[in-house]
């Protein structure tokens, strides 16, 4: 599993856009989803057998333990702005 940059850079920036946080928090957030997701990954490719126990183990406390952000995700408060397009009728720039 290769880090696709743009993968990380459109969930980051639709994380942005969701949530009440900068930019680089975003990519912050996106970039440790992605590494734990490939710890997941990692954990799914170990076989079951006997032999792998050991290592099947240790993948399952790498991803388990894997420390997330510190900063919550709080949605952000998008206003109604339908008044907003029919004051300024969407042809008028205004700017005030």
């Amino acid at each position: 599993m290769k880090a696709n940059k743009s993968q990380i850079f459109s969930k980051a920036w639709n994380l942005f856009r969701k949530y009440n946080i900068t930019f680089s928090q975003a990519l912050i957030k996106a970039w440790t989803d992605f590494k734990r997701e490939f710890y997941i990954t990692i954990y799914n490719s170990i076989s079951s057998k006997p032999q792998f126990s050991k290592k099947k183990i240790e993948a399952k406390k790498m991803y388990q333990n894997f420390n997330s952000v510190g900063f919550q995700l709080v949605f952000r408060n998008i206003v109604n702005n339908v008044g907003a397009i029919n004051w300024y009728d969407g042809k008028t720039l205004n700017m005030d």
